[in-house]
């Protein structure tokens, strides 16, 4: 169930920052859409990490 709902979690942050990364317009990219943008990555890059981290345990 574990892994279920990181996939689903690391499925959910890359969709958002695929969407802000491809709307973004680079003469009008504010400093709050970056934020959130590197928030989205992070999480990913976390839940990831977790992903793996259940795989090598099995």
């Amino acid at each position: 169930m574990r892994l279920f709902l990181s996939c689903g979690i690391v499925l959910h942050h890359a969709c958002h920052l695929t969407e802000m990364l491809a709307s973004v317009n680079p003469n009008e990219f504010e400093l709050e859409q970056l934020h959130l943008a590197v928030n989205h990555f992070l999480e990913l890059k976390r839940f990831q990490a977790l992903i793996a981290e259940y795989v090598d345990g099995t």
